[in-house]
């Protein structure tokens, strides 16, 4: 095995992020789109309520976790990461156009760029780890250089070393913003 994540494989789930980002930006305003950000609106409105540290550790959990589950449950090939890279471009291109058209481009850059490419990266990261354990169970089921638990091995070293302070550095950024630049959240 000569690398934990291919070139290639951050190529494909940054091409699939980006596609279903824009199928989600294009799709805004259909019934489809409408019930789903309502139904995320819903699901996440306790929120709202929450206090700033309060908040920063359900954002932090829920992406950590995440992430996590992208990695090992990627054993499974290409399944897990591929929908959840789907699903979360499809979202962000929804809240993009949404953001946008109510907001404004500048409001909506503020409120997602300085977390977002931290938190972006992490979790495109996580999903390459994941679709490279799909891969690395494909090569060990064919009897060849597969080598599944070194990956999984490498896989949460980089997660742990990588990936998670990625992610609480953008909790703390998206707290931050959300509570003291953009209070009309």
């Amino acid at each position: 095995m000569k690398s934990t994540v291919s070139f290639f494989t951050i190529v494909l789930v940054v091409a699939l992020f980006a596609a279903f980002t824009f199928a989600g930006y294009r799709t805004s305003g259909s019934l489809y789109s409408i019930s789903m950000l309502e139904g995320l609106e819903t699901t996440l409105g306790f929120l709202k309520g929450l206090g700033p540290i309060a908040l920063l550790f359900v954002i932090f959990i829920n992406n950590s976790v995440k992430a996590l589950l992208v990695i090992l449950l990627g054993v499974i090939p290409f399944v897990f990461p591929s929908i959840f890279v789907a699903m979360n471009g499809f979202i962000l291109g929804l809240v993009i156009n949404m953001s946008v058209a109510s907001k404004g481009l500048g409001f909506t850059l503020i409120g997602l760029l300085p977390h977002g490419i931290l938190e972006l990266a992490a979790t495109l990261l996580a999903a390459a780890l994941g679709i490279q354990m799909g891969l690395a169970l494909i090569k060990s089921l064919r009897q060849q250089e597969g080598q599944l638990g070194l990956q999984y091995r490498r896989s949460l070293r980089i997660y742990f070393k990588l990936i998670l302070p990625a992610l609480f550095l953008a909790a703390v950024i998206e707290t931050a913003v959300g509570l003291l630049l953009l209070p009309s959240l």
